[in-house]
């Protein structure tokens, strides 16, 4: 008999989430990213992804620890639980957030673990969406450079 390993459970339902994520079926994304991101030990050092999402929600949102976490995991809780007080609909946009909890979750909890081709492919992904923010960053720091060496042209530090 087989034996799995609570990394290689871990690794299989971040990368059907990502998959499925990928084929735009949601439900299953968030279902697997949502299972993914609860079995997996929390990290020793503390570093968890959802208490530091939870901690930008609470001060965006101006609500307590419980109300932010009720808001991120809404839409799991939509999937798990039925309902008569619940919307009928929900957003699909809320999958790539329950992805992106449980894809940095594993690499935070499994350091240096080997990545799987789904993996590699949401990586790269959201480097695609990060290169606009870092090239704006990069030119923000080379105006202020700029500015710096300008301003210290115009007001030389006083002879001693």
């Amino acid at each position: 008999m087989a034996m799995l390993s609570r990394q290689e459970a871990a690794a299989e339902l971040v990368d059907g989430a990502i998959g499925a994520w990928f084929e735009r079926r949601h439900a299953c994304a968030i279902t697997l990213a949502g299972a993914a991101e609860n079995m997996m030990p929390k990290p020793k050092d503390g570093t968890s992804m959802f208490y530091a999402m939870r901690g930008v929600v609470m001060k965006f949102g101006q609500c307590s620890q419980g109300k932010a976490a009720d808001l991120m995991n809404d839409s799991r809780n939509w999937l798990k639980h039925y309902s008569e007080d619940k919307p009928e609909h929900i957003s699909d946009d809320y999958a790539w957030v329950y992805v992106l909890r449980a894809y940095w979750q594993f690499n935070l909890t499994y350091k240096g673990a080997e990545q799987t081709p789904n993996m590699i492919r949401f990586q790269a992904k959201i480097d695609e969406q990060a290169q606009p923010v870092r090239e704006a960053m990069h030119g923000f720091a080379e105006w202020l450079r700029r500015m710096v060496v300008s301003m210290a042209e115009m007001f030389p530090p006083p002879k001693k």
